[in-house]
């Protein structure tokens, strides 16, 4: 029993692994067309992003320019957005002033009608007492 938890596994992963390691078949070219005719018209090997000729220059000069206008880009929207957000601010500030604005002229009414409702009922208590 012990022969088979042991050398099992070791035997199935032997199996495996030569079955999975076998060598494949090179293909042939379909028939009528020859081995010149398959290959791409272009140059297939990889080039190294620093090497000379990697870039053309024109593409390279392009691609600086255009980072430049995005980048100005970028910071001429970041500069609206702050002038956007200083503008809301003011707009929010000048709300906050009118509604303290606002309060303090309903405070001011209401303290005034209190006066004068206060200064009614003592004109009406004087009156009474005047008429007794």
């Amino acid at each position: 029993m012990k022969f088979f938890s042991i050398y099992l596994p070791i035997f199935l992963g032997v199996l495996i692994s030569s079955s999975s390691c076998s060598k494949k078949e090179i293909k042939q070219a379909p028939s009528g067309y020859s081995a010149k005719e398959l290959r791409p018209p272009y140059d297939t090997l990889p080039k190294d992003s620093f090497s000379p000729g990697a870039i053309p220059e024109e593409i390279f000069q392009n691609l600086r320019v255009n980072s430049k206008s995005y980048q100005d880009s970028l910071a001429k929207k970041k500069i609206e957005d702050l002038a956007a957000q200083k503008d809301s601010k003011k707009k929010d500030s000048i709300e906050k002033l009118g509604q303290k604005e606002k309060a303090a002229k309903k405070e001011k009414d209401k303290n005034s009608n209190e006066k004068s409702q206060a200064q009614k009922e003592t004109e009406v208590l004087k009156s009474e007492q005047r008429g007794n």
